[in-house]
């Protein structure tokens, strides 16, 4: 079986950890040359052509009924008329949704570069979770573009899964007409094809409409392939075969060269699979022998070329005898314009390998041992894999994914990978060390903390239990410290690492883990408002020079603490910092994930830019990975939501809290969750009124040590304070006034100047609520001065309930 993933990808034909080219990175995502005695399906083109533009056009049928024939030609006729055809062969991986929405960006981009320039690579760094925000996006830029397109979906009946089937579901039914789609398929399951025909946007095409009338099956035996054939015999042959145009065509080259048809003819009866044993049989057995057995050796592969054929069957000749079968019809297609590969009909593929197989089995396991290694040479990972797991041979596959894990990991290539360990028997991957730290950084990667956890376990207990050599058993303690420091930085646990790996900075194993341990540390010392020590940290961290995304993380860090310092400026230098990236380079590693994005939308949101704030979140939600650190998740539920509410989308800014809300929950993460409860609040939507008691009944704020709780202690301050101005009672009023008061005096202990800013500006606006407008003029003054020379206008705007008159009467 082969297959397509984000390592063998169209736009970039490299293997993670090769520099080999990839021959076949266009095979299965372009659409195919069309044989030359095609026959034209003028019939059903027409039917298409009627129907206008509907947005599905859907051909079902068993094998061997021309579905992609049809489908070809259809694609061909559209793009005749100017319309960009994406054409995406499935396969069995695709029921991994990641890769299926992957290998789609993949086909689009071929046809349509302009479209996903930042969605291309980045699934693969994300969870299935995020995956109905990608679609949206996708379908956004599809439409914004002005210009339609159509995804041709072939053999749509290889997906099982229901992530797959609900994406596709999701793109058929919220998409617009600008985005069509046409799927081949041998069954009708997993597509809403009653809700389009409801809203008449489907066109079907099955089996009996895919059969060869008379005309077509005369066409296709007399004009195109020259048969001396009476009316009687064509009528004869329709009639046997119920117009199965595989049949047909096998028909056609058993025909080929007999004096007399009319014997063969009649001997045509039974079941159609019946029909297709005899004839295909019928067809071997007026080949050579050495073909038939050069036919046997290449089938096995989805898809073939000399250089492979060769290695499998060691005959220098190999592209002439593929271009012979070809240019004879026998159920070989080239697959792309140079003529470098082919493909077999899977029927005709399938039948040559169950005679193979009852030949001689061992050779069929020798075939699939040449084949791995030729792909495994070639930078063809999945492929590789999966014909050493054919050959019945789980050690070499499990050896292959082993070499090939952290080259994936620092890809960001986790879904990849982790589609990889499923396909592996799990008594002989669960004792590496290697591999399984490589499977621990892929969930910490997506966010699955509990199969991350299970798999540093293993790891410990094949350090404790196996003979491993001293170096490699420090180095592998020192990334399992980083992978468990990293998990628990996700959830919001930020510690400082161990001196033990700190001190191994410079000399770890590869540069991502030096960056790794920087970034850890330049975290923790964030954490601990230690901004010197975050720009010392930070300085280490560039300085080993490694990929586009781990830099934008390290800026991503000093940005924060230079915003923590109200330095807007510097905060802006950071995360708009221009990254050198070869023009060639992998696009999984520059975009998965554009963090610096996310933060930038929250900055210029504070500086009331909020148009330029609207894009940027909107990009940012469709790159947001699922293993985001809180600061993004503030952002991406926190600031969208108030801005929608600015906008007066509180449908909108409710969706964005609930989900919010809800990953706080999932995630144990209090922080996002105060900050949830503090949009709802500042937006005046309904509280619980368990949450409401707790707000105002919390003691007084004590300063932090710490960011996380500190931001998390005055969130629930700043809503208590805002819940008591709400009552418009002068006790409660007093009272708020008091709390914020004090939180100004326990922030003013402190080195952190946005949040004494933001808390001297919410007491303010308590003075000017209960009357003191002096005292209130008095504070705000210092404050909203440094907002207006940061140039933070909605900072200022946003900073506390009356805020704006107490603003106005000041200017």
């Amino acid at each position: 079986m082969a297959s397509r993933n984000p390592i063998n990808r169209a736009d970039d034909v490299t293997q993670a950890g090769s520099a080999t080219p990839r021959p076949s990175a266009v095979a299965g995502f372009q659409l195919p040359t069309p044989v030359s005695t095609m026959v034209e399906r003028t019939r059903l083109l027409d039917v298409l052509r009627e129907t206008g533009q509907r947005r599905l056009v859907f051909v079902h049928g068993p094998a061997g009924f021309g579905k992609t024939t049809l489908a070809i030609q259809w694609a061909r006729r559209l793009e005749a008329d100017g319309v960009a055809v994406a054409w995406l062969t499935v396969d069995s991986d695709d029921d991994n949704v990641v890769w299926f929405l992957s290998h789609s960006i993949q086909a689009i981009r071929r046809v349509r570069p302009d479209l996903a320039r930042e969605l291309a690579g980045q699934l693969d760094s994300m969870s299935p979770d995020v995956v109905q925000s990608i679609l949206s996006t996708l379908i956004d830029e599809i439409h914004d573009s002005g210009r339609g397109m159509v995804l041709a979906v072939h053999d749509w009946h290889r997906i099982r899964s229901a992530e797959t089937v609900d994406a596709l579901r999701y793109l058929l039914l919220r998409g617009r007409r600008d985005l069509r789609f046409v799927i081949t398929s041998r069954g009708r399951a997993g597509l809403p094809l009653e809700e389009l025909l409801t809203h008449d946007e489907l066109v079907e095409i099955d089996a009996d409409a895919l059969r060869f009338d008379l005309t077509e099956a005369t066409e296709f035996l007399v004009d195109h392939s020259g048969l001396s054939l009476s009316a009687d015999d064509v009528t004869r042959l329709q009639e046997s075969t119920e117009g199965w145009p595989a049949a047909l065509q096998l028909v056609q080259l058993s025909l080929a060269g007999r004096d007399d048809p009319a014997e063969f003819i009649g001997n045509l009866s039974g079941r159609q699979h019946v029909i297709g044993e005899y004839l295909t049989d019928n067809v071997l057995a007026s080949l050579e022998s050495s073909l038939v057995d050069f036919l046997m050796a290449t089938s096995g592969t989805a898809r073939i070329c000399a250089d492979l054929a060769t290695a499998l069957v060691g005959r220098s000749d190999s592209q002439q005898l593929l271009d012979q079968v070809a240019d004879a019809n026998l159920f070989l297609q080239r697959t792309d314009d140079t003529g470098e590969w082919f493909h077999y009909h899977r029927m005709f593929a399938d039948h040559l390998q169950r005679k193979l197989q009852q030949q001689d089995p061992d050779r069929v396991t020798l075939l699939h041992t040449r084949a791995s290694a030729w792909f495994a040479d070639h930078g063809m990972l999945i492929e590789a894999v999966d014909h050493a797991l054919a050959a019945d041979d789980p050690h070499r596959a499990v050896d292959l994914v082993e070499a090939h894990a952290m080259d994936l990991v620092e890809d960001f290539r986790l879904a990849t990978l982790l589609g990889l360990m499923a396909k592996l028997p799990r008594p002989l991957t669960d004792l590496r060390p290697r591999l399984q730290l490589c499977v621990g950084w892929a969930n910490i990667g997506l966010g699955r903390g509990e199969l991350a956890q299970a798999a540093l376990r293993n790891v410990v207990t094949a350090l404790e239990t196996g003979d491993i050599p001293a170096d490699n058993r420090a180095a592998l303690q020192v990334e399992v410290t980083l992978a468990t420091a990293m998990d628990r930085n996700i959830r919001d646990h930020i510690e400082r690492l161990p001196d033990s790996v700190i001190d191994r900075v410079d000399g770890l194993a590869r540069p991502i883990l030096s960056v790794l341990t920087s970034d850890l540390s330049a975290a923790d010392a964030l954490n601990r408002f230690d901004y010197a020590d975050v720009e010392r940290w930070h300085r280490s961290s560039i300085g080993f020079g490694t990929a586009a995304m781990m830099a934008q993380y390290s800026h991503c860090i000093v940005g924060l603490a230079a915003w923590e310092q109200f330095d807007a400026a510097t905060a802006e230098r950071h995360f708009t910092v221009e990254l050198t990236v070869p023009d060639d380079a992998d696009m999984g590693i520059i975009n998965a994930p554009l963090q610096t994005i996310i933060l930038l939308g929250d900055l210029r949101y504070q500086q009331g830019r909020l148009s330029e704030a609207e894009a940027l979140l909107q990009r940012g939600a469709a790159v947001l990975p699922h293993a985001a650190i809180v600061d993004f998740l503030l952002t991406m539920y926190g600031t969208t939501a108030r801005l929608a509410t600015c906008r007066g989308d509180l449908a909108r800014a409710e969706q964005l809290l609930a989900t919010g809300t809800r990953l706080a929950e999932e995630r144990s993460l209090p922080r996002l969750a105060a900050r949830m409860i503090n949009e709802r609040i500042r937006a005046g939507m309904p509280l619980p009124d368990r949450t409401r008691a707790q707000l105002l009944n919390l003691p007084p704020y004590r300063a932090c040590a710490d960011r996380v709780h500190a931001h998390t202690a005055e969130l629930g301050q700043d809503s208590a304070i805002r819940l008591l101005l709400a009552e418009r009672a002068p006790a409660a009023t007093a009272k708020a006034c008091e709390q914020a008061r004090h939180l100004v005096a326990e922030i003013g202990r402190q080195n952190r100047l946005k949040a004494l800013v933001q808390a001297r500006l919410l007491y303010a606006c308590c003075l000017w609520d209960a009357g003191w407008h002096d005292e209130a003029r008095e504070i705000a003054d210092p404050a909203l001065s440094l907002c207006s020379a940061q140039g933070v206008r909605q900072f200022a705007d946003d900073a506390g309930p009356g805020i704006g008159k107490l603003g106005a009467v000041m200017h």
